[in-house]
C-alpha cells in the first residue's frame, strides 16, 4: 500500500509565538509538503479547553480561571442543563447539522494559524503540498488535566470523560472537514504528553483498557471521517497501549527514548506489516538541536533501524513507511530553537531520503 507521505517530514504543531503569519511562513517554508497549522501555546487564549473544548464552556459544563485548573463542577445549578443541551447539539452534529457542528469549532481567536493557514492553502499559491496535518490534544492529557469539583481528574470518571471524548470527537470531524476544503489529504494527530501517567502510582485508577478505549474512539472518528490517524507521544510510554486502537501513525521522541520502541519490536513489525508508518522524532526541540547535525542524526537513524533489523523487524519497511518529525513541539522554547529545529528537519529529512537504501 503506498501512501503519498510516506518518506516525508512533518512536525508537531506548536511554536513560540513569533506572530501568526512568520509562524505560517517558517512552516509552509520547512515543510512545503505536510504543512501543519501553526500552534502558539504561549497565548492563553490557544490554551486546549478554548482551542477544542471551548463548547463545553459555552454549554455552562467547564468553567476555566485564569490561575486554575479547568474545572467541570456537577454541583452546578446549571449544570444537567447545560450538559442535556449538549448531548442534544452533539446529536445534532453526528447527524449532519452543519451549525452544530460548528459548535465544536477551533474558535478564530483560539486558533488563527488554523485559519491562516487554510487561507493561504486555497490561494493556490507556490505551496504545493501532498497533505495537510491538523491536531489536537490526546484523549488521556485533556482528561487528566480537567478536573471535577472534587479536584479529581475527570479521566477517572465515566460520564465525564465521555463528555469530553464526544466534544473532542467532534472537533475531529471539524478538523477534518475544514482542512479537507484545501483539496488536500487529511492527517490528524493526537498530541498526547501524559501517556507515562500510566503505571505511575499516583494514577493507579487508570486502566489500560481505559486509556485504549479513550484513543480508540478518537481514532475512529478521525479515520471515520476520511483522515488518516497519528499519535504523537513524548517522554517514556507503553507502546503496547496504542496498538489496539490500531493509529496509521505512530510518532514518538526517538532522540531520548527509543529504547521504548525496542522493547515493542515484535508490535512495530506487526503495525508497518499492516500499512502502519513509524514517525521519528529524531530532531530534539529544545537547546540541543544546536549540538546536532543532519549526518549525526541520520546516522543514529541508521543505527536504529539496525537495532530493529537485529529484532526481526522488517528493514524495507523501515526504510519506506516512515515520517521525520521534531521530538515534540517548539512553544515553549525560543523562536531561535524554532527556526533551528525547523531547518534540521528538513536538512534531515533530505539526507535521509538520499541514503535510506545505503546502509
Amino acid at each position: 500500500m503506498h501512501k503519498q507521505y510516506w518518506g516525508d517530514i512533518t512536525a508537531i504543531g506548536s511554536l513560540p509565538d513569533i506572530g501568526t503569519q512568520e509562524g505560517l511562513q517558517l512552516v509552509l517554508q520547512s515543510l512545503p509538503r505536510i504543512p501543519h497549522w501553526p500552534q502558539f501555546p504561549k497565548r492563553p487564549q490557544e490554551y486546549l479547553t478554548h482551542q477544542f473544548l471551548q463548547v463545553l464552556i459555552e454549554h455552562d459544563i467547564m468553567e476555566v480561571s485564569p490561575n486554575g485548573s479547568p474545572l467541570i463542577n456537577t454541583e452546578r445549578p446549571q449544570f444537567i442543563e447545560g450538559l442535556t443541551a449538549f448531548y442534544e447539539t452533539y446529536l445534532e452534529a453526528t447527524g449532519g447539522n452543519s451549525a452544530a457542528l460548528e459548535k465544536f469549532a477551533i474558535p478564530q481567536w483560539a486558533g488563527e494559524g488554523f485559519a491562516a493557514l487554510i487561507k493561504e492553502l486555497k490561494k493556490n499559491s507556490y505551496v504545493k503540498p501532498v497533505y495537510v496535518k491538523g491536531q489536537l490534544v490526546g484523549p488521556l492529557t485533556a482528561g487528566l488535566q480537567i478536573m471535577d469539583n472534587n479536584m479529581i481528574p475527570v479521566f477517572y470518571d465515566d460520564q465525564l470523560r465521555d463528555v469530553v471524548l464526544k466534544a473532542l470527537t467532534m472537533n475531529i470531524r471539524w478538523q477534518v472537514k475544514q482542512l479537507a476544503s484545501t483539496g488536500l489529504p487529511v492527517m490528524i494527530f493526537l498530541d498526547e504528553g501524559l501517556l507515562h501517567a500510566y503505571g505511575h502510582r499516583d494514577f493507579l485508577g487508570i486502566s489500560a483498557k481505559m486509556i485504549t478505549n479513550a484513543f480508540s474512539e478518537l481514532i475512529t472518528a478521525i479515520k471515520d471521517n476520511g483522515a488518516e490517524a497519528g499519535v504523537h507521544f513524548c517522554s517514556r510510554a507503553d507502546w503496547e497501549l496504542l496498538f489496539p486502537a490500531r493509529p496509521d501513525i505512530l510518532a514518538f521522541d526517538a532522540y531520548s527514548y527509543f529504547s521504548g520502541m525496542l522493547a515493542a519490536a515484535d508490535k512495530v513489525d506487526v503495525f508497518l506489516a499492516e500499512g502502519g508508518t513509524i514517525a521519528w522524532g529524531l530532531i530534539p526541540s529544545y537547546e540541543a538541536c544546536f549540538n546536532e547535525t543532519a549526518a549525526g542524526l541520520c546516522q543514529r537513524w541508521q543505527d536504529y533501524i539496525k537495532r530493529l533489523e537485529e529484532k526481526g523487524v522488517d528493514g524495507e519497511r523501515l526504510r519506506t513507511q516512515y515520517l521525520i518529525t521534531p521530538s515534540c513541539g517548539t512553544g515553549f522554547y525560543t523562536p531561535e530553537i524554532a527556526r533551528r529545529v525547523y531547518r534540521l528537519l528538513r536538512e534531515t529529512g533530505e539526507l535521509i531520503d538520499k541514503t535510506r537504501f545505503a546502509f
